[in-house]
């Protein structure tokens, strides 16, 4: 037994300015399982008469439905060839092989602002038997700002953050004043501390607090036929999914709302980032073993420590993770060693150095890292490369920089500012030497 016909709809434009116009199209399919023609599809679609009329703009038409007859017409008149005015558009007499489509559409206008929700009939066929389908519908929005919603970063571990941006498009060719709407988050998810407000939309008043879960916009301006911005740092503490919509668009010169945004969802996952610290004494000024090496070192006076960090995005991370700054204080009784000496069998402090005297840092990252395809060593002078000491006080720091201090992990190809992929480690070695 066959299947019936499909008809899909959809407007080429789905927001259009009063008096606008956009082009409809039908796409009608036979099934590729069918394994015979259809013949006699047809089907009709009469306009939405509210909020407005919508109606054809012009003779302009296409139909690759070949053999089929293509019309339209004005309330209950004669079908015709489409033309400007009509309020119905019928197909009839089409056949189809099987797994074929083709397309008719007409282009189509509306006057009125709102929201014109257009279904056709049953999309059906007289043959091999008579058989029904189902119906399409799209909506075209007229004269009304739409928003839309979404994440920068979709996944987020927890208490972490994502932006949080609303895109406030107006169809109209004048400027909009006074936008209007509010976003009333999900439980846990809330605007992070300190609140972080931004975008490009001017004139902007907001209603929102640090750690609340409302987001409320009571003025904004939009540009005539154009888009702007808004955008809010936003976090939690609790792993979910938040699916989150707010309501539509309102502005002083087009009261009436536009259609709430599409749904944005924020994963939040457990934290995938971790660092660990471990340290071994390579070398012991009084314990040597006479063969090169040291036997038992412990941590004596003149003994060098090394210390080594890893860093890990996990196996399996939702996202990538942007590495900013690391601290560590060394303690009291210790001294940088700022030449990584690597220790012998009879002596330290004169030992050589691990790359070259004044290179107290190395570094060794993702192979996938163009810069870092072998290990990587910096100075002690944080204004050099990104890793210094001050005092006790080390601290590394990732990123981009000027070109002339530069910092560790900086914006290359594939990778953005300190960027670690899922799955990626990056560790870095130091000594210190026992006082």
């Amino acid at each position: 037994v066959a299947a019936p016909p499909t008809i899909a709809k959809a407007f080429g434009a789905s927001s259009i300015t009063s008096g606008g116009s956009t082009t409809l199209t039908f796409t009608i399919t036979n099934p590729a399982a069918n394994v015979v023609n259809l013949t006699g599809i047809n089907f009709n679609d009469v306009f939405p008469t509210s909020p407005g009329a919508m109606t054809v703009f012009n003779a302009t038409t296409t139909n690759t439905c070949t053999g089929s007859t293509w019309q339209g017409r004005t309330g209950a008149g004669a079908f015709a060839a489409p033309a400007a005015g009509n309020t119905e558009v019928s197909l009839t007499g089409l056949t189809l092989a099987p797994g074929a489509s083709c397309t008719v559409s007409v282009v189509v206008t509306a006057a009125v602002a709102g929201n014109y929700t257009n279904t056709t009939t049953a999309i059906a066929a007289t043959g091999p038997t008579a058989m029904t389908g189902t119906t399409a519908t799209a909506v075209l929005t007229v004269g009304l700002i739409v928003i839309s919603k979404s994440f920068n970063l979709p996944a987020a571990p927890v208490n972490g953050f994502s932006q949080m941006t609303f895109t406030l498009t107006n169809p109209n060719a004048v400027a909009q004043t006074g936008a209007n709407f509010t976003d009333t988050y999900p439980a846990n998810l809330v605007n992070a501390s300190p609140l972080t407000v931004g975008g490009t939309c001017t004139g902007v008043t907001t209603t929102a607090s640090a750690g609340g879960n409302t987001f409320n916009l009571t003025a904004g301006n939009i540009p005539a036929s154009s888009s702007c911005t808004i955008t809010v740092l936003v976090t939690s503490s609790v792993i979910g999914s938040y699916n989150n919509t707010t309501t539509g668009v309102a502005t002083t010169q087009t009261a009436t709302r536009g259609p709430a945004s599409n749904t944005a969802t924020l994963t939040v996952a457990a934290n995938s980032l971790s660092i660990t610290k471990a340290q071994a004494v390579v070398c012991d000024p009084a314990n040597f073993a006479g063969n090169g090496s040291t036997i038992f070192p412990r941590s004596l006076p003149g003994a060098y420590i090394r210390y080594t960090f890893t860093i890990a995005n996990a196996v399996g991370a939702p996202n990538s993770v942007s590495l900013t700054t690391i601290s560590d204080v060394l303690n009291a009784n210790l001294n940088f060693d700022p030449d990584l000496r690597q220790g012998s069998a009879s002596a330290c402090a004169t030992s050589a150095p691990t790359s070259a005297l004044g290179r107290g840092f190395r570094m060794t990252c993702p192979a996938a890292r163009a810069s870092c395809a072998a290990p990587i060593f910096y100075t002690s002078a944080s204004a050099d490369d990104g890793m210094g000491v001050s005092g006790q006080n080390i601290t590394i720091t990732f990123g981009d920089g000027p070109a002339a201090t530069p910092k560790a992990l900086p914006t290359e190809a594939g990778y953005g500012p300190g960027e670690l992929k899922a799955g990626e480690t990056i560790t870095i070695i130091f000594n210190a030497i026992v006082k």
